[in-house]
């Protein structure tokens, strides 16, 4: 008999009893590509959505991923209970108008600066 294992994951012989916290990535660029990377490895995060404002991506996948507009990352916030927004400069976040990063801010999400050359472990990272 098949046993089945999601939302929680077998890890090192110990049954992970905590589901992993959704994020999103702002971004498409090869730095975003390597940031998706890293929370693939994650154990901690799980990438929900990548953030693009040309709209020859929206609705595409990246790796599995679908791409959404900065409009649609409230939404997907309060239907998901996404808790970071990922992103590699300060200028990615430019595609947020000034009400959607207000709505964000006032769901709770977190901004987070990756660079990805500089981390090995995405999930050491983010818990400092």
């Amino acid at each position: 008999m098949k046993r089945f294992l999601a939302p929680w994951r077998r890890i090192t012989g110990q049954w992970n009893h905590r589901p992993r916290q959704l994020v999103i990535i702002c971004g498409l660029d090869y730095e975003h590509y390597r940031i998706q990377a890293l929370v693939k490895q994650s154990r901690r995060y799980e990438l929900l959505a990548l953030i693009n404002d040309f709209p020859w991506n929206h609705g595409t996948l990246v790796n599995g991923v679908r791409v959404y507009y900065p409009s649609e990352a409230s939404s997907l916030v309060r239907r998901h209970g996404v808790t970071r927004v990922l992103f590699h400069s300060e200028t990615d976040l430019a595609v947020f108008d000034a009400g959607t990063l207000s709505a964000l801010k006032e769901l709770g999400v977190i901004f987070s600066s990756v660079d990805p050359q500089k981390i090995e472990d995405l999930d050491d990272y983010l818990a400092s």
